[in-house]
Parts: C-alpha cells; structure tokens; sequence
C-alpha cells in the first residue's frame, strides 16, 4: 500500500501529464517545464482518505483493515516527505518558473 501511493500516483501522473503534452491535448503553460511535472508528482501520494475509505469496503477481517490502513498512513508520510525533499532539491538546481519582465525569481529560503 505504502509503495503504491509514492510510486503508483507519481509515475501515473507524470506518464499521463507526458502522454497529454505529446499528444497535443495539453500544453505547458509559459515558463513550466518538464522537470516542473516530475517535482509535483510525489506529493500526489498525500491523498489517503479515499484509501482509507476503500480499505474499511474492501477488507473484512480487522487485521487486514488494520495493516492496510498503517501502510497507507506510512505512504502518505513518506510522499509527503519525498516530495519536499525532490521539490527542494529540483528547486535548488533547476530554476522555478519565470515569471512575466526581466526580474529573476526570488531565491529560495535557507535550509534550516
């Protein structure tokens, strides 16, 4: 359940956002690019309630319920996490979006 939310949502979003963007259905907006996408994926493992709501339908034995619902609580923390760290460190390497005029984005803050 843990692995499904980090890997499954990230790489999901990211092949569809791909797939829309060749395929000519969607268009980055000025300033976005590719790297932007793999930066915004992670976090998308945060969502749990919807798992949480499935698990106590899908399972009828308490254990199970139980288990399932310690991985999913686990996976979120672990997307949350990795996903604050690749944004982070994206951000640190790869400039953000560049807004409109001839002023550079503002830096980020220091690490604490």
């Amino acid at each position: 359940m843990a692995v499904s939310l980090l890997v499954g949502n990230g790489v999901g979003i990211t092949r569809f956002a791909i797939a829309a963007l060749r395929s000519g259905v969607g268009v980055l907006p000025g300033g976005v690019r590719y790297s932007h996408l793999f930066r915004a994926a992670p976090p998308a493992g945060i969502g749990f309630t919807i798992s949480l709501f499935i698990t106590d339908l899908a399972f009828t034995d308490q254990l199970l319920r139980d288990e399932a619902k310690i991985g999913i609580l686990v996976g979120s923390l672990v997307s949350a996490v990795a996903g604050a760290w690749v944004l982070r460190v994206m951000g640190e390497r790869m400039p953000l979006c560049s807004p409109a005029g001839d002023t550079a984005p503002p830096q980020l803050p220091p690490l604490p």
